[in-house]
């Protein structure tokens, strides 16, 4: 109902003509406690949010680990690489963070096997950016897999 304007940094990313605003948030967890959640959106010049990226830092099976539990690019934005801009920066994030594994959470309907289409890409993209797939199904609402890369 009400919407408060929270500060937050904020960049302007001009590229061919064209102005994207990069905003950058970072809060805890609010269902891990010890963990420091991140996010960075792409918006246009008019404020609309084109893709984004939720970072979660802290030790899993005491290792330090950041999780991409989302990245999600509008498709009318998409092919314009603003999934490997974010992953580019999850990356940099990870290991600023001081992390040796990234985990990229697939959601269950993105976890498709199956010759390519657009419904199997998400894996494709994972694929290519060098993170191996764990199908087991690990606990967590709706998660058909887990993309691991060592960093």
């Amino acid at each position: 109902m009400w919407e408060i304007e929270n500060p937050r940094l904020r960049w302007t990313l001009a590229r061919r003509a064209r102005t994207a605003k990069i905003g950058f948030y970072q809060t805890m967890s609010p269902r891990f406690g010890d963990r420091i959640v991140e996010c960075i959106e792409i918006r246009n010049g008019f404020g609309l949010r084109m893709a984004w990226i939720f970072l979660r830092h802290g030790l899993i099976d005491l290792k330090p680990t950041t999780e991409i539990t989302e990245l999600f690019v509008w498709p009318i934005f998409r092919r314009i690489k603003f999934g490997t801009f974010l992953e580019q920066w999850a990356v940099t994030r990870a290991q600023d963070w001081g992390s040796v594994v990234l985990q990229l959470v697939m959601n269950a309907d993105d976890g498709i096997i199956g010759p390519p289409s657009p419904r199997t890409a998400a894996r494709c993209f994972g694929s290519s950016l060098g993170y191996s797939w764990r199908w087991a199904s690990p606990p967590g609402p709706r998660i058909a897999a887990v993309g691991v890369k060592r960093i």
